[in-house]
């Protein structure tokens, strides 16, 4: 979400802006982060003529191959893990996959483990995924346990594309056989027995 603000500075100098958060109170809790007094706060509403499909919107398997990828590379980093979190919500461009990473980082800062947050998002994190987290934490190794998934949903991801190029072809088959069967059904039987009536010829049975 994104919401216009006003705002006055420890020397009582006024600004405005636009700030991105999950909520109006974390919105709040950002610009207090910046040494900013709010004084006004407003969502930003966007027309529904200026609204996008909701479908262009969908988390992908390849989104989250790539939150697990950049994960990894910040984790061997050593970057804090709040600042991970807001550093790859800026850098994604799916509002909807933005806005939970950015309520994780809330949840993250608020005291909650890792493993937890992600949870909260279980149609996005799987059991596996989440075990995986888990260990992760117990053994200090989330570097490693997140370059894991990472390749591992890549190879899910390669795998599926390949499966689906490979029903392609059968499934334009049947396709068209059945487009073939209902124009036969439709003109050429039709034709046919009228045909033979005209000529006084016994109609086959499917005729009759």
């Amino acid at each position: 979400m994104r919401f216009n603000y006003q705002a006055r500075t420890r020397t009582g100098e006024v600004q405005s802006g636009i700030v991105t958060a999950s909520t109006r109170e974390a919105a709040s809790e950002v610009l207090r982060k910046h040494g900013l007094y709010v004084t006004a706060l407003e969502e930003v509403v966007i027309p529904i003529y200026a609204r996008k499909l909701k479908i262009f919107e969908r988390i992908t398997e390849k989104d989250i191959m790539l939150f697990s990828r950049q994960l990894s590379i910040m984790f061997k980093s050593k970057v804090p893990l709040v600042e991970i979190f807001q550093t790859i919500a800026k850098q994604t461009k799916n509002p909807s996959f933005r806005d939970k990473i950015l309520k994780i980082s809330e949840e993250i800062e608020g005291g909650t483990s890792l493993s937890k947050a992600l949870s909260l998002y279980p149609e996005l994190f799987s059991s596996f995924y989440i075990n995986m987290v888990k260990s992760g934490e117990a053994s200090g190794k989330l570097t490693d346990v997140f370059l894991y998934l990472a390749d591992y949903l890549e190879k899910e991801h390669n795998f599926h594309g390949k499966l689906r190029g490979a029903m392609i072809y059968p499934a334009f088959i049947i396709l068209v056989f059945v487009v073939v069967i209902g124009l036969i059904v439709t003109f050429v039987i039709p034709q046919l027995g009228e045909f033979l009536r005209e000529t006084e010829q016994e109609l086959p049975f499917i005729l009759k």
